[in-house]
């Protein structure tokens, strides 16, 4: 009584989740514009228009608080959407089908069920360095998920 994968109603895919999806969308697309705008306004206030004192903004604790907040906001909206995301492997256009592929099922639905737990201890364990004032640390935890999606893009096509 639904996909053989999710075993979701054809209603949730019809009227529930664009829905969700569209939300989630406009939650991350926000934050990633804040991230930016903040990133920018920074550089442009506290640089006061002379490049030479941009670097100096990295030794000021309330900036790199503030940015780490919003990377870890964006983080916790970006966990929610890998639930669509591994529900998308079910619209994927192969060569000879849509659904699922091989690839998809043991590589990246794999990774789209693990990546939400991740992200998420990601950011208690950023927010406890930042809270600690290790930024550094801080900064090297925020690096974990872009490194783990790389690694599993590369799973991902040795696979196939």
């Amino acid at each position: 009584k639904g996909d053989p994968i999710f075993y979701k109603d054809i209603g949730y895919y019809v009227f529930q989740r664009p829905f969700y999806i569209s939300v989630s969308e406009v939650l991350l697309t926000f934050t990633a514009f804040l991230i930016f705008i903040s990133i920018f306004l920074y550089a442009v206030f506290y640089g006061k228009f002379d490049f030479y004192n941009i670097k100096n903004i990295l030794k000021e604790k309330s900036v790199i608080i503030h940015l780490i907040s919003l990377i870890m906001i964006y983080f916790l909206v970006k966990a929610v959407t890998y639930k669509f995301a591994g529900e998308d492997v079910l619209f994927n256009r192969n060569s000879s089908f849509v659904g699922a592929d091989y690839v998809d099922i043991k590589v990246w639905l794999k990774f789209y069920n693990i990546i939400p737990v991740i992200l998420i201890v990601d950011v208690i364990v950023t927010t406890l360095f930042t809270l600690r004032q290790k930024f550094k640390q801080a900064i090297l935890t925020v690096t974990v998920y872009p490194v783990i999606f790389i690694v599993t893009t590369v799973i991902a096509s040795v696979v196939k």
